[in-house]
Order: structure tokens, then sequence, then C-alpha cells
């Protein structure tokens, strides 16, 4: 939660990486100029997006992966506002006090619940939830 942006999406892309590196070939894009300069230049002057940038390329050469860096305008991304939204909306409860409010709010309510209105993917309470600027996960 503390990273700058091109940090957390290079980590992202670290992992996106990582989980489907057999299937990727091609090209790749990016909607962070620095991690388009970093790829470009083939390093960083952060020590933590070096860390991650190694983890790319290696896999990268595991798997012969050819990639193509273009760079996406963020006036041209439509999801890098939402990208930028402040933390202070991803905070959670500790999950003892969430089960007593689940417990409660079902007891108030007299049924289960089944859709949590403000979470995102590490946050949510229920199978079915809703992030702020998106529908229903």
């Amino acid at each position: 939660m503390q990273e700058i942006i091109c940090i957390k999406e290079l980590k992202a892309v670290k992992l996106g990486l990582i989980e489907h590196a057999k299937a990727l070939q091609g090209t790749w894009y990016s909607c962070t100029k620095t991690i388009w300069q970093s790829w470009v230049d083939l390093t960083s002057t952060s020590p933590t997006m070096m860390v991650d940038l190694r983890a790319v390329f290696k896999v990268l050469d595991e798997f012969q992966i050819r990639f193509q860096i273009i760079y996406i305008y963020s006036e041209l991304n439509p999801v890098d506002a939402l990208s930028r939204l402040c933390s202070a909306d991803l905070w959670s409860l500790s999950p003892r006090i969430q089960k007593q409010f689940l417990v409660r709010t079902q007891r108030e309510l007299g049924s289960a619940v089944n859709m949590d209105a403000f979470a995102f993917r590490r946050s949510k309470l229920a199978s079915i939830y809703v992030t702020p600027g998106w529908t229903a996960c």
C-alpha cells in the first residue's frame, strides 16, 4: 500500500508474467511511463524496481518471450484514474471484527449477506462485491 504507483504496476506485470508466461508472446503494453522507460533502458534508479525488473527479464529469457513496449497515454487509458484511487479506500477491519459485524448484520436482516457493496478483491466480505467505478465482480 505504501509503494508508489510505478512499483505497484511493475509488480502486477511481474506477477501476471509469471502466472501466464507459457501463453505470452509478442506485444506488451505499459501504461506507466516509469516502467516504460525502465524497460527501454533495462535499468532503474529504484532498488525495489530493479528486483522486479530482474525477475521480469529472467522469465522473459526463460520462456523466450519477445516484447515490444508501447506507452499508453493516461487520457487514452480509461482505467488509469481508478489505479490512482487513494489507498484510504482500501482499508479493512480485522477478521474478528468483520465476523462480529457480519453476524450482527445477518441477525438484524434475518438473512445471509451475499454482496459487499463497497469492496475490493482483498477486502471483500462476500463472494459478490462492488468496487468503486466497476460493476459487481
